[in-house]
């Protein structure tokens, strides 16, 4: 059954989400009160954007305590469980929060994510960006890659 004809209330249908409005997706772990405090800027955000839809998705860990978090947090936004971590391999997630943005129609514009004080951010540009990585070249078509330092204070050095 293609994914798109999934028709079940506890199922998170990315189609569902970015069929007619921009999409927030954002990855997280439960494990650690660092990354649930960026959803909760997430749902504040969430608030002042009413045309845009928003969900999450908990990367393995255990379903019950992301059901939990979404509902002592007050996050209102739906929260999919990705038990074995093969949706977040599939979007390349290697920090928590791993914030997608996806125009509608379902194309991914761009990606954030931040770990440590560093923001790394994705997105569309025309050309190509070649990084040199300890393992060799990594090439991004059509994609620039920017990366901030973050201070305590959130300002960007």
């Amino acid at each position: 059954m293609p994914a798109c004809s999934v028709r079940d209330p506890q199922a998170l249908v990315s189609c569902d989400l970015t069929d007619t409005h921009p999409t927030v997706l954002v990855f997280f772990v439960t494990a650690g009160s660092r990354c649930a405090q960026e959803l909760d800027a997430v749902e504040r955000v969430r608030r002042t954007t009413p045309g845009v839809r928003y969900a999450a998705v908990a990367i393995k860990g255990d379903r019950a305590r992301a059901a939990a978090l979404a509902r002592q947090r007050g996050w209102r936004f739906p929260v999919g469980y990705d038990y074995d971590g093969v949706l977040a391999n599939l979007y390349g997630v290697a920090v928590c929060p791993h914030i997608t943005y996806i125009l509608p129609g379902g194309r991914v514009d761009g990606t954030t994510g931040s770990d440590n004080g560093v923001t790394l951010t994705v997105r569309p540009c025309d050309g190509s960006t070649v990084i040199r990585t300890a393992a060799g070249l990594l090439h991004l078509n059509n994609r620039r890659l920017e990366v901030t330092a973050t201070t305590r204070r959130g300002t960007k050095r």
